[in-house]
């Protein structure tokens, strides 16, 4: 294991919102902070929060709790700010460092960094009967954590900003969403939403935008005439919009399924913030501030949602791409709307309302998370449960919700004797 691949997990902790439970302690990542290249700790003036306690400063990374004194950091002057020890050995306690500047213990927390596939199967073969209520209450602290992370960003960004971004890291799956959320970054929605407004651009012309800057568009040969039309859109107003193209190899390509293919994801992603207009997150913000039933509320935004594809997404996952009968009438299917609300929309919904103090909105929009439509099990978590094998092929999302939960705070950590479905 090399300390890279703890800096790969701190970064995706903070991009996630995810907790990580140690010993009883809780940790959330607020901010990864600045990869240090030179002399000292690994990332310098990160933000997180321990225990409920938010902090500011260094982070050290190693691989055994012992490092921090082989190396004598304890000794070193540039060590003297670190707040939190990193180390990817497993340590079923929270565990401290001493520095001889500081009079007060550095905690040690131990984050596992092991890829899915080493993770041994469950050895719970059943559950107890209240395991419902339990995955409830796991899918709540989910959701929470995520709650906190969008509380904590609205501190410097706007509620529309924050939904472009994750609306898009939601569109890229594991593989592409640093893709999107960097594609995001590189021309908000505010600015397009401007400049369409100046040059009387339309939907075609934003995906033509996006889809240029991705590095899709390719830059010679004889593509269909679509493509080749995107390309030329993208070509006549590249110098208007003044953004730098993603680098290329920013993209996953190998092991998407066709209706998850980035280029197919996008023009789903422009089709659905077109319609929603200047400010898409108000927009949705209002329509939840009816607090409308479940099911009526869901259908409200299924005419959101539930894009038509154009013709040629109805012929192609990719741009120049042979013609496939790709059966899609609309970009995004109920399961990808509830992995939306769950992800992004109720989140920052309730970030929003913990700001101004709505309790009664709170209570609407968690009461909602609880209700969602069924979703089909993930085949990662019945490969890896034995119990979830049991399950219809649609269960309750909170539930979903609720095993990821687990995976993360107590498998992935080898803490099976804390974990809430064990026998007592």
């Amino acid at each position: 294991m090399r300390e890279e691949e703890l800096y790969k997990k701190w970064r995706q902790l903070a991009r996630s919102g995810q907790g990580v439970s140690c010993g009883g302690h809780r940790l959330r990542v607020l901010s990864p902070g600045r990869l240090n290249e030179t002399r000292g700790p690994d990332f310098v003036a990160a933000r997180f929060e321990l225990d409920g306690v938010v902090y500011q400063g260094d982070v050290e990374c190693h691989r055994d709790v012992c490092d921090w004194y082989r190396h004598r950091h304890h000794l070193d002057g540039a060590f003297a700010n670190v707040l939190l020890h990193l180390v990817a050995a497993p340590h079923p306690d929270l565990q401290t460092v001493r520095h001889r500047f500081s009079a007060e213990p550095i905690p040690t927390i131990s984050i596992n960094v092991a890829s899915e596939s080493s993770l041994a199967e469950c050895p719970l073969d059943r559950v107890p009967s209240s395991f419902p209520d339990i995955l409830n209450r796991l899918a709540l602290r989910r959701l929470h954590d995520r709650v906190l992370l969008f509380q904590d960003r609205l501190e410097a960004q706007t509620a529309e900003v924050l939904f472009h971004r994750f609306l898009w890291r939601a569109l890229g799956y594991a593989d592409n969403s640093a893709a999107f959320e960097r594609l995001a970054e590189t021309l908000p929605w505010s600015r397009l939403t401007a400049l369409a407004g100046e040059h009387g651009w339309n939907e075609e012309t934003a995906y033509a935008l996006y889809a240029g800057l991705a590095g899709f568009l390719p830059a010679e040969g004889d593509p269909d005439l679509w493509t080749a039309a995107l390309r030329a859109r993208y070509r006549r107003w590249q110098t208007v919009l003044d953004a730098a193209e993603l680098p290329s190899g920013s993209w996953q390509w190998a092991g998407q399924r066709g209706c998850n293919h980035p280029h197919f994801r996008l023009a789903g992603g422009v089709a659905v913030l077109w319609h929603l207009g200047e400010r898409p997150f108000s927009v949705l913000e209002n329509l939840m501030a009816q607090r409308l039933g479940c099911a009526p509320f869901m259908q409200r935004l299924q005419t959101v949602f539930y894009r038509p594809c154009r013709s040629y997404w109805q012929r192609h996952f990719s741009l120049g791409a042979p013609q496939v009968r790709t059966g899609r009438r609309v970009y995004f299917g109920a399961a990808r709307l509830t992995e939306i609300l769950i992800n992004v929309v109720l989140p920052l919904a309730m970030a929003q309302a913990a700001r101004k103090g709505s309790e009664g909105f709170l209570a609407y929009l968690e009461s909602c998370y609880l209700q969602l439509p069924s979703l089909p099990v993930y085949g990662a978590l019945r490969r890896r449960f034995a119990w979830v094998k049991s399950w219809p092929a649609a269960v309750h999302p909170a539930w979903l919700q609720g095993v990821l939960e687990l995976k993360n705070s107590y498998c992935s950590a080898n803490d099976c004797r804390a974990c809430p479905l064990s026998p007592t």
